[in-house]
């Protein structure tokens, strides 16, 4: 289990999203491919409010001035984590980002994408 608290001061944990999937990315402020997978989620996120997993993102390098300006520059509703001392990104072996991890309904790693998948004109799936 995870817990954590997004930068607006929600706490939140992995055993309260049981019976939901979770999508789990570890990013860093200053990489293009990183900046990609956020925008490509969140239009995963635009695309089906109803069947769209739980999307919480782990910032794992210093704490930038503000991710509001990260959160509004990308148009991001999802939740963001700081996660500077790579806590929960040790948890599940990150070690490069961005790293997307799915967790299934069950509470199970059901995926593991490094890099960003090439858009290639599809519409945003997990």
């Amino acid at each position: 289990d995870v817990y954590f608290r997004d930068v607006r001061g929600n706490e939140g944990a992995l055993h309260r999203l049981r019976g939901r999937s979770v999508l789990m990315t570890f990013w860093q402020s200053w990489s293009a491919p990183c900046l990609t997978e956020l925008r490509r989620l969140q239009a995963l996120q635009n695309a089906d409010s109803r069947g769209t997993p739980v999307i919480v993102a782990f910032h794992g390098g210093a704490a930038p001035e503000s991710f509001d300006e990260i959160r509004k520059e990308h148009g991001l509703s999802f939740a963001i984590v700081q996660d500077a001392e790579h806590r929960v990104a040790r948890r599940f072996g990150v070690r490069c980002w961005p790293t997307t991890i799915m967790v299934d309904p069950d509470g199970r790693i059901e995926h593991v994408q490094l890099g960003i998948v090439p858009n290639r004109g599809r519409a945003p799936t997990y």
